[in-house]
């Protein structure tokens, strides 16, 4: 999902300034579960497109400067991707940065998917960049946590015309744990510009349903060097 770099420029101006390892970075305590309890990361995608949600996390920069990340998902009814002239089923996506002090800014984009299926076609921002989506793995009904996978690669265009790319991205799920607690964590790695987005929702049981907690890291090129935080709540 192609939002990170428009997540750097967001960040290098609300600095001013030119997760713990994937989302399981923390404590590995258990909560006395035994190893064998296992996740439906299926559903819980598709109570993230289809239901939606919004979380709000806080945390330091690599700049000393603190940050809070307001990360929701809304469905948005069924409508046709520009990019392959087919319906289908779209959740809007936006992430909002605050830095303390400054004025915030936003990043918006369609999702379109299949919720039957949770595939996932493509994205569309509002600044009129797709990115088209090919299926490079599939989401389990039955996850340990520990375990994860590929998902899916995206190829991005400007204007949403398919006839030059100019990026590529690719997303992997995970189940991990961070504190007692087991998170869903999608992971985006921007192949061709650099940097790295993980989100992750608390699990709230096993049967795929979102929790309150969230965490969120960002790692993104800026001037000069690097932007990293992770934040949560």
């Amino acid at each position: 999902m192609s939002q990170l770099i428009r997540l750097s420029r967001l960040a290098a101006a609300a600095a001013l300034s030119a997760l713990l390892a994937a989302c399981g970075g923390g404590s590995d305590d258990d909560a006395g579960e035994p190893a064998t309890t296992t996740y439906n990361a299926r559903a819980a995608f598709q109570q993230l497109l289809g239901t939606g949600g919004s979380w709000t996390v806080s945390g330091t920069g690599n700049d000393s400067r603190s940050y809070q990340i307001t990360l929701s998902y809304t469905p948005s009814g069924s409508s046709l991707f520009v990019m392959d002239g087919l319906v289908y089923d779209t959740a809007t996506q936006t992430l909002t940065l605050r830095q303390s002090g400054s004025s915030s800014d936003s990043v918006t984009q369609t999702i379109y998917h299949n919720l039957s299926t949770a595939t996932v076609a493509g994205t569309r921002t509002t600044d009129d960049e797709c990115s088209v989506a090919v299926a490079t793995g599939s989401l389990p009904t039955a996850a340990r946590v520990g375990d994860s996978g590929p998902l899916f690669r995206l190829t991005d265009y400007e204007g949403c015309v398919g006839s030059t790319a100019v990026g590529v991205s690719d997303v992997t799920w995970s189940v991990e744990r961070n504190a007692g607690r087991a998170y869903y964590c999608l992971t985006t790695r921007y192949v061709t510009a650099g940097g790295l987005e993980i989100e992750c929702v608390e699990a709230n049981g096993t049967g795929g349903l979102l929790g309150n907690r969230a965490r969120v890291r960002l790692e993104a090129p800026v001037t000069g060097g690097t932007f990293i935080l992770d934040a949560s709540n």
